[in-house]
């Protein structure tokens, strides 16, 4: 999903967030989710570290446009730039901006169910073996999912898929 540099996962992360994943995270194969108890918790720990990967990926764009829209409000107000440029100091329709900025970003991250932290407690509180490696199974099929409903959108909105509207 995430190790093909031309795969949809990897348009999602930026160039050092792929080269992470493509250079230090081994790819799974079935047998690393069953084989014994200790595979099982190495396939675990990959798709935490691909979780956590994610989400610091996601911050940073984020973090990074709200840094250049703030820079740029400051700039905007005139006269020497006072750093560190403080969000109360900007003006309120860029604060509202960057708020609603932020929400949107965290409802989305929400949204795609890749939470380093709850479903990894919801591996640890499971009942038995088994049942944790179905919910394991289930976050890597629900991510897989995720991607290929975005990269059928892609395709239908540029041109470039099967399954086209019809014109």
């Amino acid at each position: 999903m995430y190790a093909c540099k031309d795969g949809v996962a990897a348009k999602e992360l930026p160039s050092w967030a792929i080269d992470a994943v493509q250079n230090n995270l081994p790819a799974l194969q079935p047998h690393n989710f069953t084989a014994s108890e200790q595979s099982f918790w190495k396939a675990a720990d990959v798709w935490q570290t691909l979780c956590n990967t994610v989400r610091e990926a996601r911050r940073s764009d984020l973090q990074s446009e709200v840094n250049e829209i703030t820079i740029d409000a400051a700039v905007k107000k005139g006269g020497p730039l006072k750093l560190p440029v403080h969000r109360r100091d900007l003006p309120q329709d860029v604060q509202i901006r960057l708020n609603r900025m932020e929400e949107e970003a965290a409802e989305d991250y929400v949204a795609m169910g890749m939470d380093p932290v709850l479903d990894f407690q919801a591996l640890l509180s499971a009942g038995s073996r088994l049942d944790r490696i179905k919910h394991l199974r289930y976050m890597v099929a629900r991510e897989r999912r995720r991607l290929e409903a975005k990269e059928s959108l892609r395709g239908v909105f540029d041109g470039s898929g099967e399954d086209q509207l019809p014109g």
